[in-house]
């Protein structure tokens, strides 16, 4: 039996407590789960229905003025994680990029790039944690055993903390010369620039990512642009920051891979590019 999905069927945003009475009122869920399940960018709003399931929650939110559709599973493509890539070059024709391990290159057609998205990035680093002083410290030895024992191994053991820097990434899912399907991701820092602007430039980091940025939507006529890329051009305004909530950070990429899911569906079917 097939399994369908409940999807936006254009660009925009829908709210939160349509979705929760659509859902709750078809499935055995709860308002928590349902609003766990959201993302802050919304595309898939519900997968692994069965059709019936699909068709009223669609009837509901239809009801409510929001514009969804369901489709079977089958027609949200599988989209791994992004392949980060650290220079590349543009022309008229075509964005090449590293692709092998001793220098090669290949490329994607300007007319084969079938989304741009511009989302956060996050680069994970461990720290170890500051300690004031030992719970045991004065005791007598004698009476370090047992449990205290192990407490001082415990605490005597490193402390790490998990941390986030998150940075602007631009990610383009397009058709290679061979027929493959890529999902690249350019990251705002770390990128080799000069490769691609060539140097003795004195735009900031921010603005050279920019100017690709542009240059890639100015190029890619048949690419569904994703509304953060166009907020992104007009703010001018870099995302850098350090994240401590690692987790929750880590769960906003998962909803960020599955909304450029749909932003595939939507480039693959058409019903996003008349947007």
């Amino acid at each position: 039996m097939s399994s369908f999905s409940v999807i936006m069927s254009r660009f925009g945003s829908l709210d939160p407590e349509h979705l929760v009475t659509a859902m709750c009122n078809t499935l055995p869920t709860t308002r928590f789960d349902v609003l766990r399940s959201m993302g802050p960018r919304q595309g898939v709003l519900a997968q692994g229905l069965e059709e019936k399931q699909a068709r009223r929650v669609c009837a509901v939110l239809c009801g409510l003025g929001d514009p969804v559709t369901c489709v079977p599973d089958s027609r949200i493509p599988v989209l791994e994680g992004p392949r980060s890539i650290r220079w590349c070059a543009l022309s008229q024709e075509s964005f090449s990029y590293p692709h092998g391990l001793h220098g090669e290159t290949t490329q994607i057609l300007w007319e084969r790039v079938l989304v741009i998205d511009v989302g956060r990035g996050m680069k994970l680093s461990r720290q170890m944690k500051e300690v004031s002083s030992s719970p045991l410290a004065g005791l007598p030895h004698t009476t370090v055993q047992g449990a205290s024992a192990r407490m001082a191994v415990d605490y005597l053991s490193p402390q790490y903390k998990r941390t986030g820097e998150v940075f602007d990434v631009l990610d383009l899912i397009g058709v290679d010369v061979n027929g493959a399907i890529q999902h690249l991701r350019l990251p705002s820092k770390d990128f080799s620039y000069e490769k691609v602007l060539g140097a003795g430039t004195e735009l900031s980091r921010f603005e050279r990512f920019t100017v690709i940025v542009d240059y890639m939507v100015q190029h890619a006529h048949n690419a569904v642009v994703s509304p953060a890329v166009h907020d992104f051009l007009e703010a001018h305004e870099a995302i850098e920051s350090v994240v401590e909530n690692v987790v929750a950070e880590e769960s906003l990429q998962q909803h960020q891979l599955g909304y450029q899911r749909w932003l595939l569906a939507g480039a693959i079917t058409g019903f996003l590019k008349q947007v």
